[in-house]
């Protein structure tokens, strides 16, 4: 570890194994979790004399297809009928079929596979006449898919990339939030309330984000603008709970999910309201 490093070793250490347990749970063998990581020091060690920026360098491009998908599902006119509910759409057939739209989302993704996802994965739903609309508002998964595993890898890199921007020397960047509220001693029995608290609260926060988000695509500016502007930028937010291993369990009976959440346009429920004077548990950061 360096020298200047002003994070203690033991927490760096636990910072890189928890990336290493996450890579071999997600079907890595040992050599190549070892291959990856002397590949990326070899590349972080050298990179000084690259032209590329460490912004540059620690992108990621726009989500899964699959999510985008269910996204668009729930929000084109094209796709929703008179109540706003999605229509359901043939797999493959058509100009309207889940097929057309993923070509139209990425010419060079393998429609056929991405469908397969969204089986796989429980996003999509078949209806008696052999049509298909998505599951449920929200997408669930409770295993590591290779979808979920993407999910977890681009919200790791997009962290990272927010703290760097954040703590950029030059103090060019634009600062971007990164905050988190945080208790010690969490009563256990309140655990589970606090998964649907927190969940309520984030649900209408990112519906709240995506709803000023779409308004400011570019593909909505005016023509001159579009052309004075160019291309626009990725932009979003990523939002997660977490609660420490002891006492956390929910009951036998039932299964421990994680929610990967697919924006809708439908308007949220009313989220509960939590309001209070700034107390020390929370991020006081600059």
């Amino acid at each position: 570890m360096r020298k200047d490093s002003i994070a203690p070793d033991a927490l760096m250490r636990k910072l890189v194994k928890s990336i290493v347990e996450f890579l071999i749970r997600s079907g890595m063998k040992n050599d190549a979790v070892q291959q990856v990581f002397f590949e990326c020091l070899s590349e972080v060690t050298s990179s000084d004399s690259e032209p590329h920026s460490a912004q540059d360098r620690r992108f990621v491009g726009n989500g899964n297809v699959s999510a985008e998908v269910i996204r668009i599902w729930h929000r084109d006119g094209r796709f929703l009928d008179r109540e706003a509910r999605p229509k359901p759409l043939r797999l493959t057939r058509g100009p309207r079929s889940l097929g057309a739209l993923v070509r139209k989302l990425d010419p060079n993704a393998d429609h056929k596979q991405s469908i397969r996802t969204m089986r796989a994965v429980g996003l999509i739903r078949r209806l008696p006449d052999g049509r298909y609309v998505p599951t449920a508002e929200s997408v669930t998964i409770d295993h590591l898919h290779p979808l979920a595993i993407e999910h977890v890898a681009k919200s790791v890199v997009r962290l990272v990339s927010t703290v760097c921007r954040n703590t950029d020397p030059a103090r060019q960047s634009i600062h971007l939030i990164e905050r988190y509220a945080y208790v010690p001693d969490l009563s256990k029995s309140e655990a589970i309330a606090f998964a649907e608290f927190t969940r309520n609260q984030g649900m209408a926060y990112l519906e709240a984000v995506d709803d000023w988000l779409e308004r400011r695509r570019t593909r909505r500016l005016p023509k001159h603008r579009r052309e004075s502007e160019g291309d626009g930028i990725a932009a979003g937010v990523h939002t997660f709970a977490y609660l420490g291993d002891s006492g956390a369990s929910l009951p036998k009976r039932k299964n421990w999910k994680v929610d990967l959440k697919t924006i809708v346009s439908r308007p949220p429920k009313p989220p509960m309201e939590f309001k209070k004077l700034p107390t020390p548990s929370r991020a006081a950061r600059a």
